[in-house]
């Protein structure tokens, strides 16, 4: 698994934020920030994902095991497209965005730019993304996640059915004294990645453990993450250890 994600891939959708928001335009990075244009996953020569920025440090190509995906943007939304169906299953995503520059809708393409499925999303009053709702269009089927967040990171997500039951808990634990420096999240809930603050503010700190717990309450998986080179301002290594499985995979991020 090339990014850890929880086996949670696109899982988007939309509960009107009831709380005002500030209206002030999404974090450019600053200077202590550093610019991902590189992940190498393990040895694997498809596990690569190569960025390329424009001057305000939004991503405008991901490259992947030969699948480019493009961004553009304007004022009120990001355009993303694959450049080949044949290797990505959907065609592209058009994200609508606030005052901010946060998304708050996304509408996922199929072929001849048929809608497979509706995301909408909320903040907290803190900037932090709080609710997720995803629909799919050709079965009608919807979820819910809710997030929790305490001193700047996000330690819960639980996901919903259409009913609020929920299905599935996963919780994070952070090392305190490692602070988040880089553009783009290590561990996301989101399958896509956008910088530039565009789903709200990030956890400020790196995690250590991630879990999946069941509605019974049992550990489903137990990833533990071990740092190298955090403040190099070159690169860093991120060791991703399965603790159930006992497996192990190097992730190295290269930096601008």
């Amino acid at each position: 698994m090339f990014n850890f994600i929880f086996t949670l891939f696109v899982l988007v959708s939309f509960i009107s934020c009831k709380t005002e928001i500030k209206e002030e335009k999404v974090n450019q990075a600053n200077s202590n920030t550093k610019q991902v244009i590189r992940i190498n996953y393990a040895d694997d020569p498809d596990g690569i994902k190569l960025f390329d920025y424009d001057a305000d440090g939004n991503i405008i190509r991901m490259i992947q095991a030969g699948d480019t995906a493009s961004y553009s943007y304007s004022p009120t939304m990001i355009t993303k497209r694959h450049t080949d169906l044949k290797v990505h299953w959907d065609a592209g995503t058009d994200y609508a965005l606030d005052a901010s520059g946060r998304i708050i809708s996304a509408k996922v393409l199929g072929a001849g730019d048929t809608i497979i499925s509706n995301f909408k999303y909320s903040y907290n009053a803190d900037g932090y993304l709080s609710k997720i709702y995803r629909e799919v269009v050709a079965s009608k089927s919807i979820t819910f996640n809710e997030f929790t967040y305490k001193d700047g990171n996000m330690i819960r997500m639980n996901e919903k059915n259409a009913d609020g039951s929920v299905m599935s808990n996963y919780v994070c634990e952070y090392y305190p004294d490692k602070v988040m420096n880089q553009n783009i999240y290590v561990q996301t809930f989101i399958e896509d990645i956008i910088s530039n603050g565009r789903f709200g503010k990030m956890s400020k700190n790196f995690v250590k453990n991630s879990y999946s717990i069941s509605i019974q309450g049992d550990t489903m998986s137990h990833l533990n993450y071990t740092y190298e080179n955090i403040t190099d301002p070159k690169s860093m290594k991120m060791m991703e250890n399965d603790v159930n499985n006992g497996f192990k995979m190097p992730v190295t991020y290269w930096y601008k």
